[in-house]
């Protein structure tokens, strides 16, 4: 009893309906409440005396009978009608209540307001309205009916207290039903928090990129992790987007976006789109989209999901599909796929070559329609095997051909579930001779004895050799007694094991001939070639087996072989000497257009730092723009490094060799490294003993050192271990990225090796290619192109040695050098020494670096004279012969260029000093050659600093 009360005062369960469940909750409380309320007035009127008694203890039970059977409804799921009739029902009882009742009018106002919140709690706020509607109406008709001619009798007078708890309870109900209003939303907020929440947890761990997209102007409204992942954007980058930018085909986007009606549940799947990720890779990608509108406005979700894997598997399928369909078509045999039921199913072109029928005649045919009738019985047994899963090998019988004759296939065939694979072979030839074999038995003995070819009979159970022709006697050199006395095995020196892999070979169709061995009576080994089958002698079934020496043909066969062998490691030397030599072509051809680059660049650059450095010496500059004029100088200094790099890299600079120490040079370098490269590097230098002098400029050395050292800091952002290790070899082996093995010569090794990265092999071939970087914008792919052509401009050899994620070690190889080690070099002092208006005549055809040299020339206190070209000096110079004590010349000038200019001067005045400038590299011969009256050279741009310098000492 208990139980059952329990359960009826417990509210509905509707796990599958939020919302119906909230509303039946609702719905019971509402009904059990006023169930309570009735019983309550009811036990009140048993006790006590009522105007109008009889009506309420009648009414009021059945009252709660019909509220008994309204909470059955809901409990069956009709809850919204269950909601109506109690609304209908209290609003019924209690308008005919007033009409036949004194003092209720103020109660009915508050009965009526709280039955206004509790039918818009259960039915909605049209219902709500609808209800406060019907209430003024019928307040009003029963004012009207109140106070007409027509009034109801009063079956009973209310006290004036009970209408004032009337509209006290009315007010509570109010109370009540905003509460349960108030209660609901709560629950519906949190439910509707809950939702999201689980929405988002679902859509952060979907493994697919999702996208919430506007329909109208494709802009990208919320993201996943995975969508980040995959596109390489920062949720911030991608909400910042439309679809169209992350699309490699954005018109298409466009369209399907803009095109696609919006219909519930419309699911719409894209098996094929490319896209783009944020480094530019384009990749193919499947698209499920479901189009819906979301706050007012329409949009779609999109799951994207990366197939590149798939469309390379798909790809690699039909590529391995087209390989087996080629083998198929290609094979000899007879190839064919059936079912147990006796169709064939896929044939191979063999079987129109030897049926003559075409294949779309075989195909879909019961294959028992081609067999001869005499062989369809132990066919149909064959086919009873297949269905058996049991594989049938060597089955024979005949097919129909085209023209109406028959040809024997032997089968090979193996059954997979219905299907039947089978690999054929017509021997239609084979039976074809042994039937005329046994035809022609009694011919067989002068055909055996009279046969050139070496042929023996023999028993298939031991190998009891039972005959051998006279040809067989020859060959192994025993009489036919002695052969008779023998085995097989007598003869075949191979293993038992070596023998059954040979007869597998055979039946399984690779080669219709046994390849054995075969030993001579003089003991010799020959390979011999068996051609082997049974035949009718006498009644009895025996092997016949022709043997053919092919021991000079393998012998040939194996020379070729090894021919060939040879043949492919020359080839493939010489293809790695062409791709070296292609390679060192390549750099030279660069390295002669460096050159022809830098010859214009040092011409612009010398105006614009003689200009700058002028500029700079006045003391009256404004600060801004002397700190201007500075910027302008650095850089040009930068830019003049950037060209040296490349006239490194072409082997055009011009090198100022001495003989160099290269161990203290080295501390030296090591000692500015550690002031240079970060504390997270250790730096170490390890010397062996011996002598390492070489012919070298020290500058061009220092340079390459330093820029492999930069080079290893990039490879360790996070810190690391560099080590340079110097030591002399003597006759021994050295690697080089161009000449490959190099031996003999002593030579001075330079290691610097690092524990960064390492270089990957795809890159490894053209570190050394001017402005090839792995660092853009950073690098400018100059940095080893230098050192490259530094080592080789010095006659040495660079070798590398990486591994990925274990570092990287480059060995510069330097001729060794047997000499006392170099004097220090003074430094030139920092004042400018100036003039004392010695006159002194440029020449040089650019105007702006003519006229910068001329300015200069007056700031230091010399007085100038002007020449575009050679012949234009020589003329000039004729009207001032007895003023010039200097020529300043370009070395390449139109009409008359440095060289002729000089030897012309030389000629006129063999005591007249000429300084010659030039912005395209000389080699030393060139420079040897000129005349003695040129007294140096300075490579464009000259500063001025070293303009000063030279021009004193070569007036000294």
């Amino acid at each position: 009893m208990i139980t059952r009360i329990r359960k009826f005062l417990a509210p509905p369960v509707f796990a599958e309906d939020v919302d119906k469940a909230s509303l039946a909750d609702v719905v019971h409380n509402l009904l059990l409440a006023t169930g309570l309320l009735f019983m309550l007035v009811e036990g009140a009127l048993v006790w006590g005396p009522f105007p109008g008694r009889l009506y309420f203890l009648i009414g009021l039970p059945i009252l709660t009978g019909i509220l008994v059977g309204l909470n059955q409804m809901v409990r069956r799921g009709r809850v919204r009608l269950a909601a109506t009739l109690f609304v209908s029902l209290m609003w019924s009882v209690f308008t005919l209540f007033v009409l036949f009742a004194g003092g209720m009018r103020s109660p009915a106002v508050a009965f009526y307001v709280a039955g206004s919140v509790i039918v818009g709690l259960l039915l909605g706020t049209r219902a709500m309205l609808i209800h406060l509607v019907a209430c003024g109406i019928a307040g009003l008709g029963m004012i009207g009916l109140q106070n007409g001619p027509y009034a109801p009798p009063l079956l009973f007078p209310i006290p004036p207290f009970i209408g004032w708890l009337g509209m006290l309870l009315g007010l509570m109900m109010a109370a009540g039903a905003l509460d349960m209003v108030m209660q609901r939303r709560a629950a519906a907020l949190a439910s509707l928090r809950e939702s999201e929440e689980r929405y988002r947890q679902l859509f952060e761990a979907e493994s697919d990129a999702i996208f919430l997209i506007d329909n109208a102007t494709g802009q990208i409204l919320e993201v996943n992790s995975a969508a980040v992942a995959l596109y390489g954007y920062t949720r911030a980058e991608l909400l910042s987007k439309r679809n169209v930018d992350l699309s490699a085909e954005p018109e298409d986007t466009r369209k399907v976006t803009q095109t696609t009606p919006i219909i519930a549940e419309n699911v719409v799947i894209i098996p094929l789109r490319l896209h783009r990720k944020k480094d530019g890779t384009v990749f193919p990608v499947e698209i499920t989209g479901r189009f819906f509108n979301w706050k007012g406005r329409p949009v779609h979700i999109a799951a994207i999901r990366d197939i590149t894997e798939r469309r390379r598997t798909e790809e690699e399928l039909r590529e391995k599909s087209a390989e087996l369909e080629y083998f198929f078509n290609l094979n000899p045999d007879l190839l064919c796929i059936a079912d147990t039921d006796g169709y064939f199913w896929r044939l191979n072109p063999e079987w129109e070559k030897t049926l003559g029928y075409s294949l779309s005649e075989l195909e879909g045919q019961q294959f028992l329609n081609f067999v001869h009738p005499d062989d369809i019985e132990a066919t149909l047994a064959a086919v009873a095997m297949l269905e058996q899963q049991r594989a049938v090998l060597d089955f024979e019988n005949r097919y129909r051909c085209r023209d109406g004759t028959y040809r024997w296939i032997e089968w090979r065939a193996s059954p997979r579930g219905k299907l039947i694979y089978a690999a054929a072979r017509d021997i239609t030839a084979r039976k074809e001779a042994e039937k005329a074999l046994a035809e022609s038995e009694a011919r067989y003995r002068s055909l055996f004895e009279d046969n050139r070819a070496v042929i023996l009979l023999h028993r298939r159970e031991d190998g009891r050799i039972l005959d051998a022709n006279p040809a067989a006697c020859a060959y192994y050199g025993w009489t036919r007694e002695e052969l008779t006395q023998k085995y097989i095995h007598d003869i075949d020196p191979l293993t038992p094991e070596e023998v059954r892999r040979e007869i597998e070979a055979v039946r399984r169709g690779e080669r219709p001939y046994y390849l054995f061995k075969h030993r001579r009576a003089d003991g010799s080994i020959r390979d011999v070639e068996v051609y082997s089958g049974p035949i009718n002698v006498a009644g009895q079934t025996v092997y016949y087996s022709i043997i053919h020496d092919v021991t000079e043909r393998r012998l040939a066969e194996e020379a070729l072989r090894e021919s060939h062998r040879r043949l492919q490691a020359t080839l493939a030397e010489l293809r790695e000497t062409q791709e070296r030599m292609m390679h060192q072509e390549r750099l030279a051809a660069v390295g002669q257009l460096a050159a022809g680059i830098a010859h214009d660049f040092n011409n612009i650059l010398a105006s614009i730092v003689l200009y700058t450095q002028l500029s700079l010496r006045n003391p009256d500059l404004p600060l801004s723009l002397r700190q201007r004029l500075e910027v302008i100088e650095q850089q040009t200094g930068h830019a003049a490094n950037l060209i040296q790099q490349i006239l490194d890299f072409g082997r055009q600079a011009v090198l100022e060799r001495r003989p160099l120490m290269v161990d203290s040079f080295l501390k030296e370098v090591v000692k500015l490294l550690q002031r240079t490269l970060p504390e997270s590097i250790q730096i170490d230098l390890t010397v062996e003993k011996g002598d390492f002098v070489i012919l070298a400029d020290p500058t061009r050395i220092q340079q390459a050192v330093v820029n492999l050292a930069l080079n290893a800091r990039d490879a360790m952002p996070n810190g690391g271990a560099l080590h340079i290790s110097l030591r002399r070899i003597a006759e021994q082996t050295i690697q080089c990225v161009d000449c490959g093995p190099v031996s003999g010569g002593e030579w001075v090794e330079i290691a610097i090796a690092d524990t960064g990265t390492g270089i990957p092999p795809e890159v490894l071939p053209h570190i050394f290619e001017p402005f090839f970087t792995t660092r853009a914008p950073l690098g400018h792919g100059l940095g080893l192109a230098q050192v490259y052509g530094i080592v080789n401009q010095h006659g040495g050899h660079i070798a590398v040695e990486t591994q990925p994620g274990k570092g990287t070690t480059f060995r510069l190889h330097w001729p060794a050098l047997q000499t006392a080690p170099p004097q220090a070099t003074a430094s030139l002092e920092s004042a400018l020494p100036s003039g004392k208006g010695e006159t002194i005549m440029i020449v040089e055809d650019d105007t702006l670096v003519r006229v910068a040299l001329a300015d200069a020339l007056d700031m230091l206190g010399y007085r100038v004279l002007e020449a575009a070209n050679g012949q234009a000096a020589l003329d000039l110079y004729a009207e001032h012969a007895d003023a010039i004590v200097l020529v300043i010349s370009d070395w390449v000038m139109p009409a008359m260029g440095g060289l002729e200019l000089v030897r012309a001067l030389y000629e006129r005045a063999p005591a007249l000093k000429v300084l010659m400038l030039t912005g395209h590299p000389l080699s030393q011969q060139t420079r040897e050659s000129v005349p003695p009256n040129v007294v140096g050279w300075m490579l464009k741009p000259p500063t001025l600093e070293q303009l000063s310098h030279d021009l004193q000492a070569a007036l000294t």
